[in-house]
């Protein structure tokens, strides 16, 4: 719809509202003056779409008493007969993503697809301010999918919600109420600096990648309790869980070296992609898993079987969320979705890479 007048994306969305199962048979609709308020639009434009509406079966004009959905219209059947088109928000950088859980979300998303659901994939960045009119322009929307939105992004989506269902995947359910689907990080933390400490490790580096796509505090909160509870004490010099001034990719050699006075036998990193960065750095300083160090990577990554030695991971399985999510999708659009949300719990998968330490 890149091409299509004013009044004719309005009357698409519209129709959406109307298809979506929110309204009943003979429920009344916006006026013409809340129409016009809500979208800054002129009379003729809106006049025009309801008109089209009308005559098109889906609603039914009253004289002096006001538009309502028509008593001849079904929404359920006519959601029937068109496949439901779901958006898939994920933020992404072209350097990492394609190596990180969101990419392997998708996939699954995909795999998971039920029939009649149409899924579409739009990355995003920070800035939230050209989602809504993508939306707009670009055709109807039944529902919509946020992986890991951002806080900047609640606006936008809460504008998104008075048009459609939108279901998110969180660590902060806050937020979000009851279309969230939240991720424990602080668990996360917590279990894998667990299995390090109970694995007889003192010294823990832990390594992010500066991308930005999981919050880190959570993470580093779990960490850290974990460390209390072993009587462990935090050195911030074992954390490079964020890009700096001094270098564009938090490393392995940079907490190597602030702490050449204590031997590290341990890494926990907070991304696949941070994974990925210290088998680099491992490879090129001839230490090896888990003789040398031992390694524990947060967010499931496809290399973490195909390495040698494989990794240990605590993550959330990608296909479990897909299903989930999905799941989630259905109910919200049949509005049975529970009203506290759901909360997903993080698994450790012990391999090779702490193994025999």
């Amino acid at each position: 719809m890149a091409g299509a007048t004013r009044y004719e994306k309005l009357k698409s969305l519209l129709r959406e509202k109307i298809v979506s199962g929110k309204y009943e048979r003979g429920d009344r609709f916006f006026s013409q003056n809340e129409l016009m308020e809500k979208y800054g639009l002129s009379f003729s434009t809106v006049t025009r779409a309801l008109d089209e509406l009308a005559r098109d079966g889906y609603l039914t004009r009253q004289r002096g008493k006001g538009t309502f959905i028509s008593s001849t219209h079904s929404p359920v059947e006519d959601r029937k007969a068109a496949p439901l088109s779901v958006c898939i928000f994920a933020p992404w950088n072209p350097a990492t993503s394609p190596l990180s859980s969101t990419a392997l979300i998708y996939r699954h998303l995909e795999e998971a697809r039920p029939e009649g659901f149409n899924l579409r994939f739009i990355p995003h960045g920070t800035e939230p301010d050209d989602l809504e009119p993508f939306l707009f322009v670009r055709g109807p929307v039944d529902a919509a999918v946020f992986l890991y939105p951002l806080e900047s992004h609640i606006g936008a989506i809460r504008k998104m919600a008075e048009a459609f269902p939108v279901v998110i995947l969180t660590d902060s359910a806050d937020s979000f109420g009851s279309a969230a689907i939240q991720t424990n990080l602080y668990s996360v933390g917590k279990m894998a600096t667990k299995h390090l400490c109970e694995l007889g490790h003192r010294n823990i580096a832990v390594v992010g990648d500066g991308d930005g796509q999981f919050p880190t505090a959570e993470l580093l909160a779990g960490h850290r309790a974990v460390l209390k509870e072993f009587e462990i004490p935090y050195r911030e010099t074992l954390i490079r869980a964020d890009a700096s001034d001094s270098m564009s990719w938090p490393s392995l050699a940079d907490v190597l070296e602030l702490n050449a006075d204590r031997e590290i036998t341990a890494v926990f990193a907070l991304s696949s992609v941070a994974c990925l960065g210290v088998l680099s750095e491992l490879r090129a300083m001839n230490w090896h898993l888990p003789q040398d160090l031992s390694l524990v990577c947060f967010d499931n990554l496809d290399k973490a079987l195909s390495s040698f030695p494989t990794i240990t991971t605590v993550g959330f399985p990608a296909k479990a969320l897909a299903l989930q999510m999905l799941r989630r999708v259905e109910d919200v659009l049949q509005s049975s979705a529970d009203a506290d949300g759901t909360t997903i719990a993080p698994l450790l998968t012990v391999r090779a890479s702490t193994a025999g330490c």
